[in-house]
């Protein structure tokens, strides 16, 4: 058993990487937006107006959950949300990104974000609207 700090460093970073492969970079994108407005979204350092944390919810309640933010974000003109579902067994993490699509206002889901890709969260980033 490891008892110095640094001994108990590498155990934890070799157990990770035994037990945890790194998440693969996903997005859904509308068909208007470009590649370059797309990374550029994904590097930049915005923050989210709104946050949802799924932590302890089923996958139906998490499901409507997001569904409710999503239409509140597009209703109050929200441009950035962040849903953060955790890591778990990635079993909430695969329900949310095969049942929530993009909508007409939405122009980006998408898991990384200031040049970082999450394991635990989702960033949605909608269209300005310019309906006064």
């Amino acid at each position: 058993m490891p008892t110095s700090r640094h001994e108990m460093d590498v155990f934890f970073d070799q157990m990770n990487q035994k037990h945890f492969k790194p998440s693969a970079h996903w997005f859904q994108c509308a068909q208007s937006l470009s590649d370059k407005d797309r990374q550029s979204f994904e590097s930049s350092d915005q923050t989210a107006s709104l946050t949802l944390d799924l932590h302890g919810k089923t996958a139906d309640e998490a499901y409507h959950s997001c569904t409710d933010l999503i239409h509140f974000a597009q209703k109050h003109q929200h441009r950035i949300i962040k849903i953060i579902h955790g890591v778990g067994r990635h079993t909430l993490q695969q329900e949310l990104h095969q049942h929530l699509d993009l909508t007409g206002d939405m122009l980006l889901m998408t898991n990384k974000h200031n040049k970082k890709i999450s394991r635990s969260c989702l960033w949605i980033w909608f269209k300005k609207s310019f309906d006064f």
